[in-house]
């Protein structure tokens, strides 16, 4: 066995290093503890989807004095069948401390097709699994292939379906698209993890909504499956 007698100096530098690495870990830790969750405007959230509904002309059975486990948006949208649903999850960890996490979906009736697919934002684990050989739909566009991840059991009839003009309002909207965009049962729905605290987020629905109207309205011609 061959020992290494390393300087002094060395030693203290590796001490100084260990004892700075334990100090910043403490600091999160202590940080994150007392961290306070920001508290659920009610009245703000009930309000923004209300000017939402209002807007695209939809019904809301919101109560602007509690919030429901499931608040709900129904209506038609240029006489397609729409609606979102905003599900409320708690949260009590062996303290006793309550929080809240919330998912909500858009859904948009589609002309109907059979072509299922998925849209998302590309990140590194999608990246590193396309490196190891699952591959997922490209377009043989930087500004599309490098930024999200096109799933479908029908790759043929999906690339006829998502032509130039959906391309670029997805390209155009792509730092909104927070979650899933995918065709399921002839409907577009687009459904995320919302963070209720932040109701100033739904201005840029209205963007992401046209796109999912584009992707309802929009045909398959000369398919073959």
């Amino acid at each position: 066995m061959i020992l290494l007698k390393l300087d002094p100096t060395v030693h203290y530098t590796i001490l100084a290093v260990f004892v700075i690495f334990g100090a910043v870990l403490v600091f999160f830790v202590i940080r994150g503890m007392l961290k306070k969750t920001p508290e659920f405007d009610k009245k703000g959230w009930h309000e923004a989807l209300s000017n939402f509904a209002q807007k695209w002309g939809l019904t809301y059975d919101g109560n602007p004095t509690q919030f429901n486990r499931f608040e709900n948006l129904s209506g038609k949208i240029q006489d397609h069948d729409f609606g979102i649903k905003v599900t409320e999850h708690q949260h009590e960890d062996e303290d006793g401390h309550v929080t809240y996490s919330y998912h909500t979906v858009f859904k948009v009736k589609a002309i109907e097709h059979k072509v299922n697919f998925e849209i998302k934002t590309e990140n590194f684990f999608d990246r590193i699994a396309q490196k190891l050989g699952k591959d997922d739909i490209e377009f043989d566009r930087d500004d599309l292939d490098k930024k999200f991840k096109f799933k479908s059991d029908y790759e043929a009839e999906f690339r006829k379906y998502f032509n130039v003009d959906l391309q670029d309002k997805l390209i155009a909207i792509q730092p909104l698209i927070r979650g899933l965009i995918a065709h399921h049962m002839n409907y577009i729905e687009y459904s995320f993890g919302f963070k209720i605290t932040n109701t100033k987020e739904l201005a840029d629905f209205d963007m992401v909504l046209e796109f999912l109207m584009m992707l309802s309205r929009t045909e398959i011609k000369n398919t073959s499956y």
